[in-house]
């Protein structure tokens, strides 16, 4: 049993270089995506520029916590960093949301959802006072 261990270890280590590498790849796509959009729109002065938009900002925000956190994992003080990666990591799960700004229908229906969230505050339960 010995001499399986280090093929299990050489295993787990390959998964984990090949999903590091997979993030990467993505990572430099949606950067690059957002460096395009900004040289196209500029970035902040005028009238329609890339962070006017809502979902450009999501997608901004999503882009820099995802390049904080991958730049946090490869330097070497994040050996030392504690919990300020593990607070970074936990913003990857906003990744997921940048589908919502390619597609118009899912935007429509998060706006929408959003609107009837925010319109449910201002009801009330008929038995209180």
């Amino acid at each position: 049993m010995p001499a399986a261990a280090p093929y299990v270890w050489s295993f787990i280590h390959l998964r984990e270089t090949l999903s590091l590498g997979v993030c990467v790849y993505q990572q430099g796509i949606f950067t690059l995506e957002c460096f395009l959009k900004i040289l196209e729109l500029g970035f902040v002065v005028g009238p329609s520029t890339y962070l006017r938009s809502l979902w450009n900002q999501l997608d901004f925000f999503i882009v820099a916590t995802s390049v904080m956190s991958l730049g946090l994992q490869f330097s070497s003080a994040s050996a030392n960093s504690g919990g300020v990666l593990d607070a970074v990591r936990v913003l990857r799960a906003v990744r997921p949301l940048r589908v919502i700004s390619r597609s118009p229908n899912i935007q429509l229906v998060v706006q929408s959802l959003a609107l009837s969230v925010m319109s449910m505050v201002h009801v009330r339960h008929p038995l209180e006072s």
